[in-house]
């Protein structure tokens, strides 16, 4: 049976010392493919990176995490350039699997709720522009993620919850 860890991180620095290890012991336990979240461009080139060197075993994602905008006077500017890549791939990466790591995430703090509800519609309506699933990142925001959720209702929207972690109602709902 092969496969397909649809979310990992493998790319962040925490992984430099033991990656391609981490990598060889995923495809021993017959993990054929990773799909990899954005975080922020401050780890895009990283992303990038692991995917050009495993293109066939590591695909990317993009957008931008949620906690990404807390506190980031910039973060408009962000989401600039994931519609930038939507469009034009940086070279040596075929295109993008999904847009994610994208949500809600008011577990740090609440003060950046508006913004990130902005952001998480942007890139909701980039996954409905470029025939993209989302992988969506929820945390303490689960009623605010299904009410921005109802609002594309019909309109085509598919992906996942990457850790579900609120109860049935929710999820039924969602």
């Amino acid at each position: 049976m092969k496969l397909t860890d649809t979310h990992s991180h493998l790319y962040d620095e925490a992984f430099d010392r033991d990656r391609e290890e981490a990598l060889a012991r995923a495809a021993a336990e017959g993990v054929g493919q990773l799909l990899l979240p954005a975080i922020d461009s401050e780890s895009h080139e990283r992303l990038f990176g692991l995917c050009r060197r495993h293109p066939q075993r590591c695909i990317p994602m993009m957008g931008l995490h949620p906690t990404s905008v807390n506190d980031n006077p910039r973060w408009r500017d962000e989401l600039a350039l994931v519609e930038s890549y939507l469009r034009t791939p940086p070279e040596g990466i075929a295109g993008f699997c999904a847009v994610g790591e994208i949500g809600l995430d008011l577990y740090w703090s609440r003060d950046f709720r508006e913004e990130q509800a902005e952001a998480f519609r942007r890139q909701i309506d980039l996954s409905l522009q470029y025939g993209l699933p989302i992988a969506v990142h929820t945390r303490d925001a689960w009623p605010e993620t299904v009410t921005i959720m109802r609002e594309y209702r019909g309109r085509g929207v598919r992906g996942v919850f990457h850790a579900y972690s609120d109860g049935i109602e929710t999820y039924r709902k969602l």
